[in-house]
Parts: structure tokens; sequence; C-alpha cells
């Protein structure tokens, strides 16, 4: 299937979903924010999940048809990707999920994977399925010479060819620096609560979490950029997003040089106190302050940042919906040391994620929608690694993702009822925590 034709199937499958759902949607309140046309306004949090974050445009593409905008937008690895594009590609009351869609699906996702040509037959072989072991039996000297670089670079591909695509992607969008994203996401028109001017909810943000494995944080751009880059209005926003995306092994981590050590304002050590909120940093970096910080994908400490946004308590102006990709299953057992050893990495990514929603309980599951991405026809199931995945895998993830989003605007998410949820007697009561 060419590229144009999934895109159009995959709009026309969204569109009928919509029609078919449109009754049961129009004339809903999810917000008490709105401007003068009637948009309303919320605040919007993604999952990472490599390739299946087309799944997330899907899942916008269908918000937008019911007049939903976004004040904020967060994300992580595949979720930093979509909010970038989703804070870049348009004025904060524009519709822009379908030029996603479009940059999405002219892109050459395989030559992200701008490694050694061993290393890249090394990853697909075991995207189909054979064992690490096997592999090793079968292609040893392939293996090998994989194995060698992992150890020399701690990753396979360098993730430039990545990084110019979406600098390019955002220089057509008009965007080539942090100073332009701001100016691009503050463009709001008049927006109303209650039918009320009130300047206080046109705040924009865009959050892309990292892992900052030198001072072992969660490192969120651009709020935390002028820590580590001296003139952080001057930095492409494409460098946020690659240092979100470098999934461990896969693509080499992302190393910021040159760490600042005066601020305009600050010391060093008030710089990283104030912005990293560390308490003593002279006695934190006893060796000294770091000159360069290294990155990898921010979904090993938090795949879905849902906490940036989102505040309990109190009477919220609008809400902050997350989208999940796919439906959380967890499996206590760890027989083999396989099975254990990824219990071990995935308690590291999920400890926090997990706390969050516990913590939050039904006001959680009220906000949050997981995409269920289900087997195709075919009996395959697209893999967040794929980065040469065919055209019907696309399209599956896409109308998933609408479809996800249909049930969640129809009859899963009442603005109405989450008012109520977050009155204190009944948010603290027994009966919503058990």
């Amino acid at each position: 299937m060419s590229k144009t034709a999934w895109v159009t199937s995959a709009i026309s499958q969204a569109d009928t979903l919509w029609q078919n759902s449109r009754k049961s949607i129009e004339g809903k309140s999810f917000s008490d924010v709105q401007d003068a046309d009637g948009l309303q306004y919320v605040d919007l949090v993604m999952e990472g999940g490599g390739m299946l974050g087309i799944a997330l445009v899907g899942y916008t593409y269908i918000l937008e048809k019911a007049g939903i905008r976004f004040r904020k937008v967060a994300g992580t690895s595949a979720g930093a990707i979509n909010a970038l594009f989703l804070a870049a590609a348009g004025t904060p009351g524009s519709c822009k999920s379908e030029k996603l869609l479009e940059i999405m699906a002219k892109a050459d996702f395989a030559s992200f994977e701008d490694g050694e040509l061993y290393a890249r037959k090394t990853v697909q072989r075991l995207l189909k399925g054979r064992g690490v072991f096997t592999n090793l039996a079968l292609h040893p000297f392939d293996s090998l010479r994989t194995c060698r670089q992992l150890l020399r670079d701690k990753g396979l591909n360098p993730g430039d060819t990545f990084t110019r695509w979406l600098q390019e992607e955002l220089r057509q969008l008009g965007i080539a620096n942090t100073a332009q994203l701001y100016r691009r996401i503050n463009q709001f028109p008049t927006l109303l609560y209650q039918g009320e001017p009130d300047p206080q909810v046109g705040a924009a943000e865009v959050a892309l979490v990292a892992a900052d494995i030198t001072t072992e944080t969660r490192a969120v751009f651009p709020a935390k950029a002028p820590l580590y880059f001296a003139d952080p209005d001057s930095v492409n926003p494409a460098e946020y997003v690659r240092a979100s995306m470098s999934v461990p092994g896969f693509f080499k981590p992302y190393t910021v040089k040159n760490i600042p050590q005066l601020n305009q304002c600050h010391s060093i050590v008030e710089n990283w106190r104030i912005i990293k909120g560390i308490g003593d940093p002279e006695r934190f970096f006893k060796n000294g302050f770091p000159q360069e910080v290294e990155f990898v994908d921010g979904g090993l400490v938090s795949n879905f940042p849902f906490d940036i946004f989102h505040k309990p308590g109190g009477t919220p102006k609008l809400p902050t919906f997350g989208i999940k990709l796919e439906v959380d299953h967890y499996q206590p057992k760890s027989n083999g040391m396989g099975r254990f050893t990824m219990g071990l990495i995935n308690t590291c990514r999920n400890m926090l994620d997990n706390h969050v929603r516990a913590s939050l309980n039904a006001e959680y599951h009220a906000l949050v929608k997981e995409i269920a991405i289900e087997p195709m026809a075919s009996g395959k199931r697209p893999h967040w690694l794929d980065f040469a995945m065919p055209g019907e895998h696309c399209e599956h993830l896409f109308v998933s993702g609408a479809k996800a989003a249909t049930e969640f605007l129809s009859s899963g998410f009442h603005w109405k009822d989450y008012l109520v949820l977050r009155q204190p007697e009944v948010f603290y009561s027994g009966e919503q925590l058990a």
C-alpha cells in the first residue's frame, strides 16, 4: 500500500467513526475554557511508544473534530514528537493533526536507523522473533560486531538522521528555535472562562521529557533548558526531542557539552538549586559541576508524565486529558531470567507513573484513555521499534487512536461529573479511594 493510499484510507475511516459518533459528542462540555468560536481548550499529555505514536495522531484528530484544542501539551519519546508538532504546526486555535499525519506519511522512518548495516540486520532479526542466542548462533559476526559497537558507543544509531528530519520539518513550519516556538504556542484568541474573558487561562506550555542520566533526574524541556544551554532561546526544539527519544541501546545517548557554569541572573550553585531543585549542589557535585550531560529516552523515568500538568485539589478551569499507548497488563510471575530482567527494567520505567495513577485513582481513570492496539487481520501486530513498518500498519495505528478517542468523548468523559469528582468531600471519600 502506497503512503498516499494508506493516509487517504486512514482519514476516511476516522471520518466514518466521527460521523457515527458525532450525535453523542457534539454539544457536550469538556472544559469551562472556550474561545469566541466555541472551541474548548484542554491540556494534553501523551505517552511514549516508538512507532505506536502514530495512534496518538488518530486520537488528537478526533479531538479536533469535536472542537477541542490544546493549551498545554506534553509527552515522552513518541509522545514528545507529537507534542512538539502539535505545538509547532499552527496557532492554538487551529486544527493540526491532519498536518501531523501528512508529515508522518512522507517521513522515511527506516532512515532513522542510521547505524551500521550489520547492526540494522541484527535489530531486524530480533524484531522478527529470533532470540539473542539464536541470532548469535546463526549470525555470529554481525552479532559480535553489534555488541562491540554497543559497548563502544552505547547505542547502535547516531540519531543524526532523525534530528535533521525534525529540524527540516520544523523549519517548514516556521520554527527554528525555542523563542519562535514560544511565540507560536502563545498566539491564543481571547479565551473565556465560563463565558467571561480570563487572561489567566491563556498560559501555553510545551513539556518534553528526557532522562538526565548524569544527575539521575527527569529533565523537562524547554523549562529546564537554561540549566543545560547557555542560550536556550536559540536552541532548536528538535534537540529536546532527540534527547527524549534516545532509546537506550537503539540510539546513542544525546549529549550536551559545555554546560553553563554561570547564568545571567544566578551563580551556577543557584542555577542547579533553582532549576533542578538540588538542595545543596556543591555537596551533590562533590567532584565538581558537570561539564557535559547525557540523556536517554524519557520513558526510562516517566513514559507517561501525567503529573506535569495535572494538579489535584481545587476546582479546575479545564481538564488534563491523557493518552496512553496500549492497555497496561501486568504479569507478576517472573519465571526465567529474561522475564525477571524485564520486570526490573519496567519497574524502574513505570514506578513514578504508576504512583501518580494510584494517588489520583478515580480522577486518573476519568481523564486518561488507553488506546487498545489489537492485532491486524493478518494476525500481526505493529511493533514499537519497527521503523520500516508498512503502510497498512500505520493505518491500523491511526484508526486505533481515532476509535479510542470517539469512545472517550462519547461515553468516557463528562465534564460536569468530573467537576463533582474534584469536590473535596468526594475526592477524599473512602469510596473514591477504594
